[in-house]
Parts: structure tokens; sequence; C-alpha cells
């Protein structure tokens, strides 16, 4: 699996275009300037973005308003990705919701989540937090990178979960891609990718209401939502089959 291995940590004196590396990770997105802003979120949606550009990604609760009192305006790098809060992409499959350790009720009535109430579990500020502080020794230093590695796998296959809801209206995601490689998943076998066909414009990429990110490859019309969800689990077999042949291994050495 996959492992982020950081080699020198960020230095409080250099500044990126959303912020300032080092700074004390905050927890939420507070909005901007509507002139300045490249995406419209809403209120409790959670934002996974670089902000410090120091290639370790944070997770963000979205403040501001909702959608349908103006939305939250916000800056956001390239390739970052909206988790969405919205009631028509509730996740109500019990097998999924285990894929991600939700609780589910075994009798009576069922439970569902939206993906950003299961991405809000995945606290990668809390580990980075932990990887940059000079105070942290080394095991929790490595408890940091394994954690962080593993929530990004989670947040990959979340955002998976999430865009074949929608029937990958932009293809899949940046963060997905990691999840993929670590299953060996050609992104192409899932969502095919025409030739010449261009990303989203910027306008489509503002006003998205569901989540999703503003940098994807593009989906080849007409494949159905039920074809994706089908590779979803195709995608976890593999997943788990894979961490089954690496356990083994760990276990012969």
């Amino acid at each position: 699996m996959r492992r982020v291995r950081i080699n020198k940590l960020p230095q409080a004196s250099s500044k990126t275009k959303f912020g300032q590396a080092g700074m004390e990770v905050s927890s939420t997105l507070k909005p901007v300037p509507r002139d300045d802003a490249n995406i419209e979120a809403e209120k409790n949606e959670r934002v996974i973005t670089d902000l410090e550009g120091d290639g370790i990604p944070e997770n963000y609760r979205v403040g501001g308003k909702r959608h349908s009192h103006g939305g939250t305006p916000l800056l956001v790098p390239e390739n970052s990705f909206v988790f969405s809060d919205t009631r028509s992409l509730l996740i109500k499959d019990k097998e999924i919701l285990k894929e991600f350790d939700m609780p589910v009720p075994k009798k009576g009535r069922s439970k569902s989540y939206t993906p950003a109430e299961i991405a809000k579990k995945y606290d990668l500020n809390k580990y980075k937090k932990m990887l940059r502080d000079p105070m942290s020794d080394l095991f929790q230093r490595d408890t940091a990178e394994k954690m962080i590695s593993n929530f990004n796998l989670k947040l990959g296959k979340l955002a998976i979960v999430q865009e074949s809801m929608k029937g990958f209206p932009d293809g899949i995601p940046a963060i997905a891609m990691p999840y993929l490689q670590a299953a060996g998943i050609d992104p192409e076998q899932i969502v095919p990718q025409e030739e010449g066909q261009e990303g989203p414009p910027q306008e489509e990429a503002q006003m998205a209401q569901k989540g999703g990110s503003l940098s994807k490859l593009r989906k080849r019309p007409g494949m159905s939502m039920q074809v994706n969800i089908l590779m979803l689990k195709i995608l976890q077999d593999l997943m788990e089959h894979i961490l089954l042949i690496q356990l083994i291994e760990q276990d012969q050495h």
C-alpha cells in the first residue's frame, strides 16, 4: 500500500496562493469574496484540498451558507474535491457503509449518510498537525504517515461512491487515483476518456452543487450508473484481495 513519506516539514516562512505553509491547521473554510472564488460549495460539505501546497492534503468543513441561501464561495487549488451534503446523495447501501465502518443497525429502520458525513471521520488535519509538530517522536510521525495514507485511500473510495451515484458526469476525480493505483486498476477501464475531449468549463465547475472535483477526466456518454456501481463492487473485491496478499507477504518476511 502506498504511504506518504515526509522528508522535510513545511517551513512557516513559505507562502502559497491559498494560505501560508506551516500555519495552524484549521477545520473550517470560510467564504471569500465571490469575485475571488473558483467554486461555490455549501455549508457542511467537506473539502479535501492542499491549501498549504506542501503535498499533504487537509480535510475541511465548509462554513457559510447552503446553496439555497447563496452558497459559500471558495478559492481552492486545482484537484480539490468536495464531498456533498445533499440529501439526494444519501448512501443507504449497508455493504458500502460497512466499507467505511459506519454504524449500520442490524434490525429496524435503515441508516443513511451523506458523503460529507462519512468524509468527516477521516481527520487528515489531526495527523498533519502531528507530522509537523517538532515535539512528535519517530513513532508518532510514522503513525501519522500511515493514517494519512489510509485516510487518502478511504476518501478516494468514497469519492468513487459519490461520483457513481451521479453517473460520473465528469469522470474520475484526482482524489480517487491513489485508490485505483493501489488496486492496480486503469481508470480507463471504469470511465473511458474520449479522444480530444476537454474538461468542464469554469462556469460548470463553479456552479456544481452536488460535490465533485475541479479537475477530472471526462466520461464517455452513455455509461450507466448501474455499470459504475458494479465496477465499484469489483474494485472493492480487488482491494481486499490485494490487502490480503500484502498481509501474507509481510508474514512470510
